[in-house]
């Protein structure tokens, strides 16, 4: 199955053991960072690269 490049609530819900509307917070939050830095950002969705470094890559 080929990933999208974007990470949605139910797949960060299912990654992190949390409920979705954990997840749709954690989505709010991490658009919000993208807006500060001036990206374009989707609603209910984040870049997987992003998320990924937020969760794996020690972002700050």
């Amino acid at each position: 199955m080929i990933k999208s490049r974007y990470i949605t609530a139910h797949e960060i819900a299912e990654d992190c053991g949390i409920a979705k509307s954990t997840a749709y917070t954690l989505i709010r939050a991490m658009n919000a960072e993208l807006r500060e830095m001036g990206k374009i950002t989707i609603s209910g969705k984040v870049p997987r690269a992003f998320y990924e470094f937020k969760t794996y890559g020690g972002g700050q």
